[in-house]
């Protein structure tokens, strides 16, 4: 299964934002019972918490991952956050409506078009001051949107998409962030002597998500280009097959 364009926009675009967005259309709601179209609230999920396996419903394992991003960037918040490949806003719209983050500004970039408009129509359902644009990692701007140098940003779930890391990685550089936040899955994070990291290993090839992300971190911060503030491994997975790490890192310059 290759993750090439063609693919996240058959996936993505067409599948599942695209469903969501012509059932929002007939029946316009909020962010959570979008959601719940997308995974109903109570199917049971074998989550991975902390390396120990618990079986959550779709609504506990989500409250549990919003916690966990909403604390990582509680740790020093910046004036202005974005999250690339934020999708319909399913997290960023939780994050703003728990009212804890005090950012002057808040942005959503989004690779598929079905995902933009249907974020947009949540942002004004909710009456959220959020600007809603296209974004892509492998552009040298990522957006045409003006993003304020100093931000946080976010990716949660989305750079693991991307086939060449290292390109998306110097994008996000030049946009001259105050530090980035991924909770991605990391290949080299899973756990080679136990047969659920194998599996998770496996999991990654066969879909083949990007299996280098943390190589090429090292990378930029080997060269003093970054450097990397906070690393915790295999913090959470809906999926016991498919966690996210937490990687925090700065620009040195």
């Amino acid at each position: 299964m290759i993750k090439n364009e063609e693919h996240i926009l058959r996936e993505f675009g067409q599948e599942k934002w695209g469903g969501l967005l012509t059932k929002w259309e007939n029946a316009p709601c909020g962010v959570n019972d979008v959601r719940n179209w997308e995974c109903p609230p109570d199917f049971l999920h074998a989550c991975l918490v902390k390396n120990r396996l618990m079986l959550m419903s779709t609504s506990e394992s989500f409250d549990y991952y919003i916690n966990l991003i909403e604390q990582a960037l509680l740790d020093g918040c910046s004036r202005h956050l974005v999250e690339i490949g934020c999708g319909y806003g399913s997290v960023l719209f939780n994050l703003i409506g728990r009212r804890r983050l005090t950012y002057e500004s808040v942005t959503g970039l989004e690779y598929t078009q079905q995902g933009i408009e249907l974020a947009q129509n949540l942002a004004k359902w909710h009456d959220y001051d959020v600007t809603i644009g296209k974004g892509d990692f492998g552009a040298r701007n990522i957006s045409d949107l003006a993003i304020k140098p100093g931000s946080d940003f976010l990716t949660s779930y989305a750079l693991h998409y991307m086939r060449d890391s290292a390109l998306a990685l110097r994008n996000l550089i030049r946009l001259k962030p105050r530090r980035v936040l991924h909770f991605e899955p990391i290949f080299q994070h899973c756990d080679e002597q136990t047969v659920l990291g194998i599996l998770q290993q496996r999991y990654m090839r066969i879909n083949d998500y990007n299996l280098s992300i943390r190589k090429e971190l090292e990378k930029l911060a080997n060269s003093g280009e970054i450097e990397i503030i906070k690393e915790i491994p295999v913090i959470f997975g809906a999926n016991c097959l498919l966690p996210a790490s937490l990687l925090v890192w700065s620009p040195t310059s």
